[in-house]
């Protein structure tokens, strides 16, 4: 069960959320007097609790090509876009919780689809020990073994390519909070997109999730990268 934003009493502006739902809306020009049904639609408890309860952040360990698994600390924080006047939320990470830097940061606007589950990643599968378990961080010199159903694939361009990436929440709290923020702004996203690109994107992940074809990753986002966004 998710729990109810702090201080949100069903009205706008009086939690963290909104702003950050905003001020996506805003980067396509819509907003709450020129799109009343999308504002009303997108700003419900469950999605609006997710935004205030992850700009705190949490621990999610991070799968990368070429490295063994580690834990970042993940969290959203709302930040100017590049060479743009206009600020917004950023899924972002670093190697601890009171790091100074971000390690990266992608916009919120710019994240595709995410994907549950190894199906979507090679770097996943290759952890994956096979039934409920995947390898994990070392501790104390011991690659630890986790739960699997936490496994995640984001899917985000940045406006030159495609590119997964890859994630597992330890917590079925954190799991769900994340699934709901990113999967939801992922369809805010398709929704302010006019050409539908990001909508068709969405789904041929699926698709290919479904057919078994997103295990040669490389391929896809090559394929999808450059086919889709033109």
């Amino acid at each position: 069960v998710f729990p109810a934003p702090v201080g949100y009493h069903g009205f706008r502006d009086v939690c963290a959320g909104h702003e950050a739902i905003l001020q996506v809306m805003a980067l396509s020009g819509a907003n709450p007097d020129n799109s009343p049904s999308l504002t009303q639609h997108f700003m419900y408890p469950e999605l609006l609790s997710s935004v205030q309860r992850l700009q705190y952040g949490t621990y999610l360990v991070h799968y990368q090509k070429g490295e063994t698994p580690h834990e970042r600390y993940f969290y959203i924080k709302s930040l100017p876009l590049a060479n743009r006047g206009q600020f917004c939320p950023f899924f972002c990470w670093s190697v601890h919780r009171h790091s100074q830097n971000a390690v990266d940061a992608i916009p919120l606007c710019n994240v595709m689809w995410v994907t549950q589950g190894v199906a979507g990643s090679e770097v996943l599968q290759k952890y994956w020990i096979g039934g409920d378990y995947i390898h994990g961080p070392y501790v104390d010199k011991y690659r630890s073994e986790c739960l699997v159903h936490g496994a995640m694939t984001v899917w985000v361009y940045d406006g030159k390519k495609l590119k997964g990436i890859d994630v597992l929440a330890t917590d079925p709290l954190v799991f769900a909070l994340w699934m709901k923020l990113l999967e939801d702004f992922a369809q805010l996203n398709a929704v302010l997109d006019p050409t539908g690109n990001v909508r068709a994107l969405q789904r041929d992940i699926e698709g290919a999730k479904a057919k078994g074809e997103l295990a040669s990753r490389e391929k896809f986002l090559k394929d999808k990268g450059s086919s889709i966004f033109k």
